[in-house]
């Protein structure tokens, strides 16, 4: 892709502004090893006076290490176990969750079929997905979405805000890197044949001419 990814900050403004227009239960999606995107979730959160639930172990885990690094700061309050949810205020609840694909063991799987009484979905609640689908996994995610279009669930998705950014770097990012480093030789390594070739286009138009390319078959 040409330009620039959209940054981390961009993203966090965004979910502010979620967080703070929304009036139900809000669920995240996200990866749950993405520490930087958990703290804006956080910081989020806090700001508009809602507590923070984690559906799935993973969550947790990953929690534990945040705090155990300095990235959020430890908060008795903050974190809300999932027995009180019932009583709590929906519009002072964050759950974040994984399963932004649709995996059956995800925390967006156990919401949508309402496996997790705590964490059931209910009309005017809001599902963020701060994450992209990977291709292949649309059609299950897809039901899942549909499942909680019926209990008039509103759906988010970076179509709408920018709540989701790329772990790869484009065409712009690519270029400065290269400008940067200055290789003698350059060999692009990540996706099929028909990215690799289009990562060797952007080298060569910065001058680069030794250039090796893997098969990219997707084998």
């Amino acid at each position: 892709r040409d330009g620039r990814t959209v940054s981390e900050s961009q993203i966090a403004e965004a979910l502010e502004q979620i967080v703070g227009e929304a009036t139900g239960r809000i669920y995240m999606t996200l990866f749950a090893s993405h520490l930087h995107r958990i703290k804006s979730a956080v910081r989020a959160a806090q700001k508009h006076g809602r507590r923070v639930a984690l559906l799935v172990r993973s969550l947790e885990r990953t929690w534990r290490m945040a705090i155990q690094h300095g990235i959020i700061k430890p908060d008795p309050s903050l974190l809300i176990a999932p027995e009180y949810l019932k009583t709590a205020p929906r519009a002072r609840v964050l759950v974040l969750c994984t399963g932004s694909q649709g995996e059956r063991q995800g925390g967006l799987h156990k919401v949508a079929h309402g496996t997790e009484s705590n964490f059931n979905a209910r009309p005017g609640d809001v599902l963020v997905m701060s994450s992209r689908v990977i291709p292949g996994n649309g059609p299950q995610l897809r039901r899942l979405l549909n499942l909680l279009a019926e209990r008039e669930v509103k759906v988010v998705t970076d179509r709408m805000l920018p709540i989701h950014t790329s772990g790869h770097a484009h065409q712009e990012e690519q270029r400065e890197l290269m400008g940067w480093i200055k290789p003698k030789m350059f060999m692009p390594v990540h996706g099929d044949r028909t990215l690799l070739e289009a990562h060797a286009r952007t080298a060569r138009a910065q001058g680069l001419e030794r250039l090796v390319l893997l098969s990219g078959r997707g084998e």
